[in-house]
């Protein structure tokens, strides 16, 4: 594949066509993972993913144990301010003071990102947050690079398609080559940022050998005869 050829597309293209503003907190399946949709950004524009996420309605006071990726997780609200923003103790790590749509990094890896902040100022009520986990953060911008956990994915850009005004119709994954690949019986070419796509040689198939005799037809041309 020569440098910056289109290799393949992935195309998810939806039944049911939703709306764009309707994506926030669902759940979309992405290159045979789900993920849950942080947060959308202008219409056909951006979407903030998390993938493999772990969703949970924390009030302060309480704790709440989420796994992600087989680890457990041990969460309460640190405090909630009246911005409304929240900071947040997880296994121990605190985390910045974070608004809705906002994530953080922990040490591990693994995303926190802020769906909703509840924050009540009258006294009894309690202030609550809805949160997830996630192990992993993708963000796809149109006729972009995609980016993962902040890192730009070179030679894989995505294209939203919609019906041009409140709905989302397709999302392309474009992957073009990087330089020269080259795919042959002891190699692979993977799709950057989605080892879950891989092209392999599985050598070429040869029929029943054929042999052809050349023999002279004229003083202007040659023959070829089948050999039997």
């Amino acid at each position: 594949f020569a440098n910056d050829v289109n290799i393949l597309n992935y195309t998810l293209d939806f039944t049911d066509d939703p709306l764009w503003s309707d994506l926030a907190t669902s759940t979309l399946p992405f290159m045979g993972k789900e993920y849950y949709v942080l947060s959308n950004g202008t219409f056909g524009d951006t979407l903030t993913l998390l993938d493999s996420a772990s969703t949970t309605l924390l009030a302060e006071g309480e704790k709440a144990t989420l796994t992600v990726g087989g680890k457990s997780y041990e969460v309460e609200i640190n405090f909630v301010t009246s911005t409304p923003a929240v900071k947040m103790k997880i296994n121990g790590e605190l985390t910045n003071s974070l608004e809705q749509s906002q994530t953080y990094k922990l040490k591990d890896g693994t995303y926190v990102g802020i769906k909703e902040v509840l924050y009540s100022s009258k006294q009894g009520d309690v202030s609550k947050v809805e949160f997830s986990l996630g192990s992993g953060k993708l963000t796809l911008q149109n006729a972009t690079d995609v980016k993962i956990n902040e890192d730009t994915i070179s030679g894989l850009s995505v294209r939203f398609g919609t019906d041009g005004s409140t709905k989302l119709q397709t999302i392309t994954a474009i992957w073009n080559a990087e330089d020269e690949m080259f795919l042959a019986k002891d190699s692979t070419v993977t799709m950057p940022g989605f080892a879950g796509v891989t092209l392999t040689y599985g050598g070429l198939d040869y029929p029943m050998e054929e042999e052809l005799e050349i023999v002279q037809g004229a003083t202007d041309r040659m023959e070829l005869k089948n050999v039997m």
